[in-house]
């Protein structure tokens, strides 16, 4: 599956969600693509679907489609270039959705983007802080991604759920899946949404690996912040835990 067929199915099921409560069709379909925008399914300058393929994939007409971007164009939300399509533009905060890793400039405030690659999606059975928050899984499905921030410095993560959705997984694909935020996936794709979480911190000297993805030294502290998802009916969900440098200079986590 490409990311244009998530990015579709997103919106198709935002569309699905806020019919229920009825308004006008241009409305909903613009509710939808912003709440999308917001959910991570796109960066800023990236392109977004084309009207055509939007009025195939809801049940609205192409007039409404269009209508719809006209809308989000007027409010600046994407801007519309003859022969490069329609993109997004730089004024939604694509990382609102974001609960985990959010840095910001401390003279200036201003937020520092997060973009991240999947590394590897693989099987494990390895024992770990995650067997402890879903001790009923025994094998799992693992999420490995590098994270840029503000083109300042990289985080790694590794996110844990049960090997069922493995195959899932896979059929998104590593590339589809980055600089997307995963807990919307979750819950469009995989229908599990992540309704809360905890966190906790705690330091340690870097592995190898992570000396080598974060680019740090070997005896530099790196921050562990773990967080534990849970889904409906507050069952435990998902287990991430990012490693993030401690060096990182005129910057602020925020939690």
């Amino acid at each position: 599956m490409s990311k244009f067929d998530i990015q579709i199915r997103a919106i198709v099921r935002q569309y699905e969600v806020l019919s229920k409560d009825g308004g006008r069709k241009t409305d909903v379909v613009v509710e939808s693509i912003l709440r999308c925008v917001e959910n991570g399914y796109w960066q800023p300058n990236d392109k977004m679907p084309a009207e055509l393929s939007l009025a195939e994939a809801l049940p609205v007409s192409l007039g409404t489609v269009q209508s719809a971007y006209r809308t989000l164009t007027a409010k600046g939300i994407i801007a519309r270039r003859r022969k490069d399509g329609t993109r997004l533009t730089s004024r939604v905060d694509v990382n609102s959705m974001n609960w985990h890793l959010r840095f910001s400039d401390i003279e200036t405030g201003t937020s520092l983007s997060c973009r991240s690659t999947v590394l590897s999606i693989i099987r494990t059975r390895e024992s770990g802080s995650w067997n402890r928050f879903l001790p009923e899984v025994k094998e799992f499905a693992c999420i490995v991604r590098q994270w840029s921030i503000g083109d300042r410095f990289m985080v790694m993560s590794r996110l844990y759920i049960s090997c069922e959705f493995y195959d899932q997984l896979m059929d998104l694909g590593m590339s589809t899946l980055n600089d997307i935020n995963l807990r919307a996936v979750f819950s469009d794709t995989l229908r599990m949404p992540t309704l809360r979480a905890t966190h906790s911190v705690s330091f340690r000297l870097p592995t190898e690996e992570e000396v080598s993805v974060l680019a740090v030294a070997t005896e530099r502290p790196v921050m562990m912040l773990e967080a534990s998802g849970y889904t409906y009916r507050d069952q435990p969900f998902s287990y991430q835990v990012f490693s993030i440098p401690t060096d990182l200079g005129n910057v602020r986590l925020l939690v």
